[in-house]
């Protein structure tokens, strides 16, 4: 599914995505890992920000990194770059800010992920976590983006493949509370959390890495 979708997840950003983006970037600094990038959609909010330094964006499907590279051409941003790779085998290390955005769902693993989310960073480093909760109206946010791609010949690939997305990971659509839990379980202090997002339908946590690790 991740292939069929990369293509038109590339050439789709609803305003809901955009907003997403943006607020994320705005507390975006130094070097950035992007966990579970996809075709490093938020690479470009990035790139205009002084305060980010670099970016690494992750993924384990390669035309997802195939068309997040050809995007970072575009931007022709120094210190950017994707790599083809699971989170679990990443080798770099130092980061001082992270992201996950929609790639925490289909983890089989959530808390073994997050603990190597956390060995990527130094004790004092803030990682976003956005993923969907059981509030998340699909078929309602997809409706309401349909307007603004009416002419696209990709909407419907889009939305099909976000539907599926929905239908087939619902299980792994979890509480704030539970991955409140599962970051303090890392070695993660909570900043800021809240589901304003997705009209209520998306768990945001601004985490930040503590001295001593996991407890």
């Amino acid at each position: 599914i991740w292939s069929a979708y990369a293509t038109s997840f590339s050439r789709i950003t609803t305003r809901y995505q955009s907003t997403l983006y943006r607020d994320i970037a705005a507390l975006a600094q130094g070097h950035v890992v992007d966990f579970g990038c996809g075709p490093a959609k938020l690479a470009p909010y990035l790139a205009s920000r002084a305060a980010v330094t670099g970016y690494l964006g992750v993924d384990a499907c390669p035309l997802m990194v195939q068309l997040g590279r050809q995007l970072l051409d575009e931007l022709t941003a120094p210190g950017f770059a994707v790599t083809c790779s699971t989170i679990e085998t990443l080798s770099e290390t130092g980061f001082s800010f992270g992201v996950s955005v929609n790639s925490y769902y289909v983890w089989q693993s959530p808390v073994i992920v997050l603990e190597k989310v956390g060995d990527c960073f130094a004790a004092g480093a803030d990682f976003i976590l956005a993923t969907p909760n059981d509030r998340l109206d699909m078929n309602r946010l997809m409706q309401d983006s349909r307007q603004d791609f009416l002419l696209s010949p990709d909407f419907q690939q889009f939305k099909e493949c976000n539907d599926r997305l929905a239908q087939s990971h619902a299980y792994q659509f979890v509480t704030l509370d539970t991955l409140i839990s599962q970051l303090r379980s890392v070695g993660f202090s909570i900043l800021h959390c809240h589901t304003d997002y997705f009209d209520g339908g998306l768990n945001f946590i601004h985490a930040r890495k503590m001295a001593g690790g996991r407890r």
